[in-house]
């Protein structure tokens, strides 16, 4: 559910700058919108890889190390994988994971043979460029601030000069004559593509749409994300250049616009694009006037990320109260009355593997706890485990300020079984009698649905 909700929030913030840019086009503000479109692909790089890390650290147990000293000490160590318990009736979400990952994985695997065989075939074919247009290019780099050495390769098996490689970037050219002010124009374009980070922000929209492949929004992105970054890079390449350069430079752009496979991780000079495409190049390439606005970029700046910001907060309240139901859909639906004639009855279940939790600290085994914090309407509550043997027990003597509050309150064992009573009035008074020696948390969680707070005080006495 985050995925797509994640999904949800780029494709929307997408369309929203794209249709700020529709609204106020211009080539002067093609800069500014380059680099917004990298900074949502920034922002939504994080969303679609934290899930996932997310549910593999939702699979891992610990072993425990228990030290007793004067004060007691609970020191925890994390390592293997957890074993899935009573979570048959939610089997269906484990099959989506495994099928949605992989599809990633396989869609990763053949992206990188791609892209390894497409590198191997061109250095095949390549050898090392000695003459002047090396010159050219070391001369280029110099004015552009660029320190870190590229080299300069000839290719037979190229038709239009390229960028490769994120961790030693080579400029690749065909074996073609041209004249010297054509290769300034051509090399520089693949200098400003590095200078840019064109190639690593190619690279992270490749992760994007390897994460995101269900979505078709992801694509027309990526298209117009690499289309915006030629455009640039055209525009920054003939900024100081007269209008005879610029005619030449467009050109070569029709030139070389034939018989191009375009990558991801290649960052072509020109390729085989559709004529409206090229035609905008062309246009933007032979415009000349500078009217840039800095009251209307601040404008755009603020209406993007208020957009952005507003989705994304609603979005994943969205998805903490669909995990909250859901969570207790599945705790309800497997709990069992163990005792009628309580006046608290006390009910058992299993901990959700997902669930999220505050760490409230460690508890006195020697006496009497006092406890007073604010609980989470929806949220949940710790304290560190405490070794107890049979026989043992844990009374929970608790109340909120008010008495329409709901909260759970109970023991958790080392198997993830929970054991607890429900607020009545808003107060809890129940002891948890231990059955079998081990290590217990004491827990609290919060059920209020009209989205309050809990606060809580009381006492927790363990009898070890």
């Amino acid at each position: 559910m985050i995925l797509f909700l994640s999904s949800f929030c780029g494709s929307i913030s997408f369309v929203i700058t794209w249709i700020f840019k529709k609204l106020l086009f211009s080539t002067d503000y093609l800069i500014f919108f380059y680099r917004i479109m990298k900074i949502i692909a920034i922002i939504f790089v994080g969303p679609v890889i934290l899930p996932i890390l997310l549910i593999f650290n939702s699979y891992i147990f610990y072993k425990k190390t228990n030290l007793t000293l004067d004060d007691f000490t609970y020191v925890e160590q994390y390592s293997g994988l957890k074993e899935m318990k009573n979570l048959n009736n939610i089997d269906f979400l484990a099959i989506l994971t495994i099928i949605y990952l992989i599809t990633v994985i396989i869609i990763f695997v053949l992206s990188s043979i791609n892209s390894y065989s497409l590198k191997k075939s061109i250095a095949k074919y390549s050898y090392e460029c000695t003459d002047e247009r090396r010159d050219i290019l070391q001369n280029i780099r110099n004015e552009l601030g660029i320190s870190k050495h590229i080299a300069l390769y000839i290719s037979n098996a190229i038709d239009t000069p390229c960028l490769i490689g994120i961790i030693t970037p080579q400029v690749l050219i065909p074996n073609i004559n041209l004249d010297i002010e054509s290769w300034q124009l051509l090399l520089k374009h693949e200098l400003i593509h590095y200078k840019n980070h064109d190639l690593i922000f190619r690279k992270i929209l490749e992760i994007i749409r390897i994460i995101h492949w269900i979505n078709p929004i992801m694509y027309y992105w990526i298209n117009k994300f690499n289309e915006l970054g030629e455009l640039v890079c055209d525009k920054i390449t003939v900024r100081e250049e007269s209008q005879s350069k610029r005619k030449l430079y467009a050109k070569l752009l029709l030139k070389f616009a034939k018989n191009i496979q375009e990558k991801s991780d290649v960052a072509f000079f020109s390729s085989n694009y559709e004529y409206h495409i090229l035609k905008g190049r062309i246009e933007n390439i032979m415009e000349t006037k500078c009217k840039e606005k800095t009251f209307a970029k601040i404008l755009i700046t603020i209406g993007i990320t208020l957009s952005c910001s507003i989705i994304s907060y609603a979005s994943t309240l969205k998805v903490l109260n669909i995990q909250n139901d859901f969570v207790s859909n599945v705790e309800e639906g497997q709990s069992t009355l163990e005792n009628k004639n309580s006046e608290f009855n006390e009910y058992t279940t299993y901990t959700f593997p997902l669930t999220s939790f505050i760490n409230a600290g460690n508890l006195d085994t020697k006496g009497s706890n006092s406890i007073d914090f604010t609980l989470d309407a929806t949220g949940e509550l710790r304290f560190s485990p405490v070794s107890l043997n049979q026989g043992s027990s844990i009374r929970i003597s608790v109340s909120s300020d008010s008495s329409s509050d709901t909260f759970r309150a109970g023991i958790i064992d080392e198997n993830g079984k929970r054991r607890y009573v429900i607020s009545d009035n808003g107060m809890v008074a129940k002891k948890f009698t231990i059955d079998t020696a081990g290590d217990y948390r004491v827990y609290f969680q919060g059920k209020n649905t009209n989205g309050s707070d809990i606060h809580l005080t009381g006492t927790i006495n363990v009898d070890y």
